[in-house]
């Protein structure tokens, strides 16, 4: 699974928490870039394999993170959909995907 992929699920989760929020290109940019920071803040601190745990199962600290990245990038009124969308897509995620999305991250940089 690609991050582009992670993105668009994400995103029609949240859509289906609010009925206003709109999917379109710049949204998918923007969780990309929430999502790619995450992980990376995270890495910065932690190794990989915290960030696999972290996704299946977040801890408070990366909730927290997670609240921040969100609060910088998004709209007010789509902030609570994109957070509870990302908590209900990112924990289903297998450990396959987790790692291509991980190895997509660390090939940016």
């Amino acid at each position: 699974m690609s991050i582009e992929n992670l993105a668009e699920r994400i995103s029609e989760s949240a859509q289906k928490k609010n009925g206003n929020y709109g999917i379109d290109p710049i949204t998918i940019s923007i969780i990309i870039s929430i999502v790619t920071n995450l992980i990376k803040l995270w890495w910065a601190c932690k190794d990989k394999q915290s960030i696999k745990g972290e996704l299946q199962n977040p801890s408070f600290l990366f909730k927290v993170l997670l609240k921040r990245e969100i609060r910088k990038r998004a709209r007010r009124e789509d902030r609570t959909a994109l957070y509870g969308a990302f908590l209900d897509v990112v924990p289903a995620l297998t450990e396959q995907e987790i790692n291509e999305i991980i190895n997509n991250i660390g090939e940016q940089e």
